[in-house]
């Protein structure tokens, strides 16, 4: 992954990636497919750039969605395309919970709760760490729309009508809303890149970001006042740190979602 003021910049910064990783290939016996390899522009201009990469003899173009360790990229990082192979797969197990569940043999209300919280919700979730934004209030953008896909499988579970409340359904399966659930993932998360190592190298790179953008940004507001702050990157990944130590600090758990 690079960043850079042009897109010409970027590609040659992989290219060069690419022939470093080439040099340390060739010291280990190794040799990498570089026809297997994927790029993606990551922007939010209407038309997105068309440049392609040179890896050797293979002409890798760019693709507007790609999967990356079972998380859906989209260039805009809107999270659509995950969102689409999260209804792909939902549409299975609905129906396989919906078998399971019939009224006249089918499992009962604890079994199918174990069902839901141990398989589609897991499923529902993957990921959040990276496209959940936790927030005080409703659920946002992608977090939304689960939270309207748990609540079919509630009815399903509980064998409720379409009318029931979604907040009666929890209730009665013992099963705290989404947005919360999520949350508690994402705290999760953001413990285990601390433990790793890895939330420096990740603040790192998002003060680099946001440096470049702050300076684009003077460039283009040329005769106004400069004032000196903290980059808007390290705000955030300092908030997202502290929201979390206080989230998992409490000692939350499902349990205590459930409770609260």
């Amino acid at each position: 992954m690079t960043f850079g003021k042009t897109t010409e910049s970027t590609c040659q910064q992989l290219e060069t990636a690419w022939r470093i990783c080439q040099e340390w290939a060739k010291t280990r016996g190794m040799q990498f497919a570089p026809e297997k390899s994927e790029l993606m522009h990551l922007t939010r201009a209407h038309v997105a750039p068309a440049m392609s990469l040179r890896l050797d003899d293979a002409l890798i173009r760019p693709v507007t969605e790609a999967r990356f360790l079972g998380v859906w990229l989209d260039r805009k990082l809107r999270w659509k395309a995950h969102l689409k192979a999260i209804r792909r797969k939902f549409s299975t197990q609905k129906y396989a919970l919906t078998k399971l569940t019939a009224s006249a043999w089918g499992c009962s209300l604890r079994r199918a709760r174990e069902i839901y919280t141990s398989v589609i919700r897991s499923a529902l979730a993957y990921g959040a760490g990276v496209w959940h934004q936790p927030s005080d209030q409703k659920p946002k953008g992608i977090s939304a729309q689960i939270s309207i896909l748990q609540s079919e499988c509630l009815r399903t579970v509980c064998g409720a009508y379409r009318a029931t409340p979604i907040r009666s359904l929890e209730t009665e399966a013992a099963v705290p809303p989404i947005d919360l659930y999520l949350n508690l993932r994402v705290a999760e998360f953001e413990q285990r890149i601390r433990r790793t190592g890895k939330d420096v190298l990740i603040k790192q790179a998002c003060a680099a970001v946001a440096n470049r953008l702050r300076r684009r940004r003077r460039r283009r507001t040329r005769g106004q006042a400069n004032t000196t702050s903290t980059p808007e990157g390290t705000e955030y990944s300092q908030d997202r740190t502290r929201w979390a130590d206080s989230w998992v600090g409490q000692g939350t758990t499902e349990d205590a979602l459930l409770k609260d």
